[in-house]
């Protein structure tokens, strides 16, 4: 693998992860609501 795919699949994993949390914190803050990353 080369650098450029390394990093893109660290800027990829990053953001899924950032969505994740966004999520559970969602989820958390009030049960039922639609998460801001359900695209």
């Amino acid at each position: 693998m080369d650098t450029l795919t390394v990093v893109s699949i660290d800027l990829w994993a990053a953001e899924l992860w950032r969505c994740l949390t966004a999520m559970v914190a969602e989820l958390l803050a009030s049960p039922g609501s639609t998460a801001e990353c359900s695209r």
